[in-house]
């Protein structure tokens, strides 16, 4: 399965795609963009069972969010047809990916699930919030909670510390 949802045939089909310059056959590709802070309602994100994979999904030349991939097996790996989530589009919060930066699948196992779901029932907060950075030339995410709308707020959200960090999905080694 290829980590983004554009088509390149140059592009290795891979669970990692490494944008290493322009594609000059297709001049919609843009391997330049700025990282946005993506959410969901607590409440859908309550409803995910078991370990979910979040698949890199273009929506314009430069504008990404991740959907949510369910996995079914524990040791033979199969995938639902379809996307359970997409998470929406929220801030820019001023970190570009250029060229270099791998767009790979990022992983979230059951017990970071159940972690994220606890601090839901505890603080009781309406929406889970993915903040991307960059390590490695990897785009990662650290996943916190917030009341505020992250559609509306325009001060600034306000999260909950981290709760879990998103680890990119090869190579799983690296410590965030």
């Amino acid at each position: 399965m290829l980590a983004t949802s554009f088509t390149n045939s140059n592009a290795v089909k891979s669970n990692t795609v490494k944008v290493t310059s322009k594609d000059t056959s297709n001049p919609q590709l843009s391997p330049i963009g700025d990282l946005h802070i993506l959410w969901v309602k607590s409440a859908e994100f309550k409803n995910l069972k078991g370990k979910i994979f979040l698949i890199f999904r273009f929506l314009s030349n430069s504008l990404i969010t991740l959907n949510i991939w369910p996995i079914k097996g524990r040791l033979r790996i199969k995938y639902y047809s379809k996307p359970t989530i997409q998470l929406n589009v929220s801030k820019q919060i001023g970190i570009a990916y250029l060229p270099g930066t791998y767009f790979a699948n990022v992983l979230l196992f059951g017990r970071d699930i159940k972690k994220i779901k606890d601090s839901i029932s505890v603080t009781k907060k309406s929406y889970v919030v993915f903040i991307p950075f960059i390590k490695n030339d990897q785009i990662c995410y650290d996943i916190a909670l917030t009341d505020d709308d992250p559609d509306q707020e325009t001060k600034g959200l306000i999260f909950t510390d981290k709760i879990v960090t998103a680890n990119p999905s090869p190579p799983r080694k690296y410590t965030y």
